[in-house]
């Protein structure tokens, strides 16, 4: 079941909750960070329970590389409308691959994508409430509610007063502490093996465009739909 576009932490999920996130045909990424992300896909595609569909390629490969770092530093101009729909096309592939490493995290712990977010938040705060999950996963509170509902169900959690009576406070019991425990543990092993190959700067440069991006994309987005 699709239960809506989620995104948190450092975690990409264009449309989370589908069986299959790939991207028919999609190939190559940003130019100047096409290597930080092959590489990172390349080491998660390691594991024998991600399926990979797709040869990285990195910046400066000779023929089998999309770019030739020195030539894209020396750019200047825009790109036509043809160019930015295929660069487009390739973020959104990658973004794609990424989004089914964490499903098929997800499903290995017997969670949905959403089910395993929500784990995840759990474990990096201390007083979470079904508002605070709603706001982070971008989804609607019928939506996150029945993703509790269901995690109350299997004995994971449990739905309480918070603070006030308008908060409902998300609580873990003895047996969702310990698959919290384990799903944060495999899914913080992936991160930092695959991000601490990469030198910090090219991370933190990688890190500068896609806020960038994200952000000149919410205000196009915003703009468009005010008018």
């Amino acid at each position: 079941m699709n239960e809506g576009r989620s995104t948190t932490g450092g975690l990409f999920c264009p449309d989370a909750g589908r069986d299959c996130a790939y991207f028919s045909g999609k190939k190559g990424t940003v130019p100047s960070s096409q290597d930080c992300l092959s590489f990172i896909l390349e080491q998660l595609s390691s594991l024998p329970c991600i399926p990979y569909r797709r040869e990285p390629k990195s910046i400066d490969n000779g023929a089998k590389s999309h770019y030739n770092l020195s030539e894209l530093k020396g750019r200047e101009g825009k790109m036509d409308n043809s160019e930015m729909s295929r660069m487009m096309d390739r973020l959104n592939g990658y973004l794609a691959d990424v989004e089914n490493c964490y499903l098929r995290i997800a499903k290995a712990n017997g969670m949905s994508y959403n089910g395993l977010m929500l784990l995840i938040m759990m474990d990096r705060s201390e007083y979470l409430t079904q508002k605070d999950v709603c706001d982070a996963l971008y989804l609607s509170k019928s939506t996150v509610h029945s993703i509790i509902l269901d995690l109350v169900k299997r004995g994971l959690l449990t739905l309480g007063n918070g603070r006030n009576n308008k908060e409902k406070k998300i609580s873990a019991t003895e047996e969702g502490k310990a698959l919290i425990e384990k799903a944060s543990k495999e899914t913080s092993r992936i991160e930092n093996s695959t991000l601490g190959s990469i030198a910090p700067g090219r991370l933190e440069e990688f890190t500068a465009i896609a806020e960038e991006l994200s952000a000149n994309m919410v205000k196009e987005t915003e703009e468009q739909y005010e008018k």
